[in-house]
C-alpha cells in the first residue's frame, strides 16, 4: 500500500516510465509475495488472521519490524503530503480553489512545492482524526469508504479518458472497464454499510470540498460577468490613450481577460493620467494540459504602436512564471526585461450586496474567499519590487 500511495502521488513529479518500472520490478512483486504469503499463513493457522502480517515474523525480529512499519508509514505520510500539495496546485491553476501562498522549495528540482495552508490543515484533521477514533481498527471504515470511493471514480475517470481521448468503441469501454466496475461497486456499496462506523468522513470531506469549488467557481464568473459589464473592449484602446501623456519606460498589465483593456490601466489613467511608452497586456493563460510545449509558450501581438498584447501559456502541472514568459517574449523579439518593466496589477475588492437565503450566503463566502486570496504578483511570480497594485471595488 505505501509503495502504491508512494508512487502515484509522485507520478506527476516523475512521469509514467519510472513509475512503471519501480511497480513492475519492484512494489508488485513484493505486494504478491506478500499477500501470498499472509493467505498461506491464514490457511495454516486461522487465528493468524487478526494481524497477518505480524504473524508472520519471527519473536526475535518484532522490533525490527515495528521500526519498519513505522517508517513505512511516515512514507505513505509524506506522499499524502505530496500528493495534497500538488492537486492544490493544480486546483488553483484550473481556478477551482482561490490563489493560495505556494513556496518553491528546491532552485532544480520544478514540483517540489510547498503549501503552508494545506500543510496545517492536514496538520488539524490527523490530529482531530486521532482524537476522535483513537485507534486504527475504528478508522478501518473511514479508510475503507475512502479508498473504494477513489477506485471508483478512477474507474469512471479512465472510461471517459477512454471515450473522449482514446476513441475506443463502447464494446471496448464496456470489456475492458465493466469488470472494473462491478468490483467497485460491491466494495464501494459495502464500505456504504459502515456509514455509521465511520465512512461518512469521506463522504463529508469530499462534500465540503465540492463546496468550495462549486463556490469559488460561480464566484468567478459572476466577477467576471460584473467586470465584462463595465469593460473597455480593445477596441476602444486608440479612443482612450489618444491625447494621453506618455512617460518613458515600459508597463506590463497582467489581463485577465484577453478581450477588454485591464482595469489596472484604467485606474492608471484615471489617477495618474499617464502612459507608459510601451505598453504590453500579459494574460497568463493556465492550460487544460498538464504541460505546454515551451516552443509555443508565449504568442504576441501588436495592437497599435508600441502596444501589445502577449498571451502566455502554462499548463496546470507547471508553475506559471512572469519572468519565464518574458525570456521567451525575447526570444520572439520583443526585448522585456524584469528589471526595466514596471508591472501593474488589478486587486478586485469583492464587496456582496445585502442577501438573504443560500444565494447571500455563497456571496459572503465568495468574498471572504477573494479578500485572503495570495496576490497575483507572488503566485505568478512577478519581481514584487516592481509590482504596483490597483484596486477596483465590485458589488455582487
Amino acid at each position: 500500500m505505501t509503495g502504491g500511495e508512494a508512487l502515484y502521488a509522485d507520478m506527476g513529479h516523475f512521469g509514467k516510465k519510472p513509475v512503471r518500472v519501480a511497480w513492475f520490478t519492484l512494489v508488485w512483486p513484493a505486494l504478491v509475495i506478500n499477500y501470498f504469503g499472509q493467505g498461506a499463513r491464514i490457511l495454516i493457522d486461522p487465528a493468524a488472521a487478526h494481524l497477518p502480517v505480524y504473524q508472520l515474523v519471527p519473536v526475535a525480529a518484532m522490533a525490527p519490524m515495528v521500526l519498519l512499519a513505522t517508517a513505512a508509514t511516515i512514507i505513505a505520510s509524506q506522499a499524502t503530503i505530496t500528493g495534497a500539495f500538488s492537486v492544490t496546485r493544480q486546483c488553483i491553476q484550473l481556478d477551482l480553489l482561490p490563489r493560495l501562498r505556494i513556496t518553491q522549495t528546491s532552485a532544480h528540482e520544478h514540483c517540489q512545492i510547498y503549501v503552508p495552508v494545506v500543510n496545517w490543515v492536514v496538520l488539524i484533521a490527523v490530529c482531530l482524526f486521532v482524537l476522535a477514533f483513537r485507534t486504527s481498527a475504528a478508522l478501518g471504515a473511514a479508510y475503507g469508504a475512502a479508498v473504494a470511493g477513489t477506485m471508483f471514480i478512477t474507474t469512471l475517470l479512465g472510461m471517459q479518458l477512454a471515450t473522449s481521448q482514446w476513441r475506443w468503441r463502447r464494446w471496448q469501454v464496456a470489456g475492458v472497464f465493466g469488470p472494473l466496475m462491478c468490483v467497485d461497486l460491491v466494495y464501494l456499496v459495502g464500505n456504504m454499510t459502515k456509514f455509521t462506523e465511520g465512512a461518512w468522513v469521506p463522504l463529508t470531506l469530499a462534500v465540503m470540498m465540492f463546496s468550495v469549488f462549486m463556490v469559488w467557481r460561480s464566484g468567478r464568473r459572476l466577477l467576471r460577468n460584473a467586470l465584462r459589464a463595465v469593460a473597455v473592449p480593445l477596441s476602444q484602446l486608440p479612443k482612450l490613450l489618444e491625447g494621453v501623456a506618455r512617460v518613458p519606460g515600459t508597463a506590463v498589465f497582467l489581463a485577465s481577460d484577453p478581450m477588454y483593456v485591464p482595469t489596472a490601466l484604467m485606474r492608471n489613467l484615471e489617477h495618474n493620467h499617464v502612459a507608459h511608452q510601451r505598453i504590453v497586456f500579459l494574460n497568463m493563460d493556465i492550460a487544460r494540459a498538464p504541460r505546454q510545449d515551451p516552443a509555443d509558450r508565449v504568442r504576441i501581438e501588436m495592437l497599435m504602436p508600441e502596444v501589445y498584447a502577449v498571451t502566455a501559456r502554462f499548463g496546470f502541472m507547471e508553475t506559471p512564471d512572469v519572468s519565464l514568459a518574458l525570456k521567451q517574449c525575447r526570444a520572439r523579439g520583443l526585448k522585456l526585461f524584469a528589471q526595466d518593466c514596471s508591472f501593474f496589477l488589478g486587486w478586485h475588492l469583492v464587496v456582496p450586496r445585502q442577501r438573504g437565503g443560500y444565494e447571500g450566503l455563497r456571496r459572503r463566502l465568495f468574498a471572504w474567499m477573494q479578500r485572503r486570496s495570495a496576490q497575483a504578483a507572488e503566485f505568478f511570480r512577478m519581481p514584487e519590487r516592481r509590482v504596483i497594485v490597483l484596486a477596483t471595488q465590485v458589488e455582487l
